[in-house]
């Protein structure tokens, strides 16, 4: 992913909303590009402060938030890719039963 797709994903990785394959090319490009961090530590601030900075009784802390965001956002990738791995291991697994069966085993 180059900075200007990573650009483009912002807002929709703020919002929850990024496919799990862009998300995770676009959270290896952040850890890279100094900028496009800086670009992503910039929209949380900005999100932060529209929507709950008063709401926050310990303040801001962006930091903390940006590693809440990217928390998250790592915990779907994996929940992504678990999905994934079943999906592949249950077509595998029924495809065995087929074979078997095509072959008078079961």
């Amino acid at each position: 992913m180059d900075c200007n797709e990573a650009k483009t994903c912002i807002r929709p990785f703020l919002d929850g909303t990024c496919p799990p394959l862009k998300a995770g090319a676009f959270l290896k490009h952040i850890k890279t590009c100094p900028s496009c961090y800086e670009e992503l530590e910039t929209g949380c601030l900005i999100r932060m402060t529209d929507k709950d900075f008063q709401d926050r009784p310990e303040g801001y802390d962006l930091n903390k938030m940006m590693d809440a965001v990217i928390e998250k956002e790592k915990k779907k990738q994996n929940t992504f890719i678990s999905a994934l791995a079943f999906g592949f291991f249950m077509i595998l697994g029924l495809a065995g039963v087929v074979v078997l069966y095509l072959n008078g085993l079961l």
